[in-house]
């Protein structure tokens, strides 16, 4: 399951369809707000045998982990300072189709 919001849906779901070209099923999920999310019933939004989740957050990965579990990454921003533009910047910080499906891929072997 990849997990985005905003620009970063974009990524999930061009990593999904890189997946998917493998033959392997992954479920993309739009998590707009946490409040709304979070009033949804949790066995619909993260169902219990989906435990090999990922979330891209072109900000904080802080909160995401209740929502990747345990077993799931969070591809977020850990540090400060990085400037230029925006594509070069979200390279860096590994906000890329091929990234978040590597990230996915080493999960799924696990």
């Amino acid at each position: 399951m990849l997990i985005g919001t905003g620009s970063e849906l974009c990524l999930c779901e061009g990593s999904a369809k890189m997946l998917r070209k493998e033959g392997r099923r992954v479920r993309v999920v739009s998590l707009v707000c946490w409040r709304l999310f979070d009033q949804q019933p949790k066995e619909y939004v993260l169902p219990p045998r989906v435990s090999k989740r990922v979330s891209v957050e072109a900000g904080s990965p802080m909160g995401w982990r209740e929502y990747v579990g345990g077993q799931g990454w969070v591809i977020g921003v850990e540090d400060f300072g990085a400037s230029g533009a925006y594509l070069d910047t979200f390279k860096k910080f590994g906000f890329t189709e091929e990234n978040v499906t590597r990230v996915t891929k080493s999960l799924l072997c696990d």
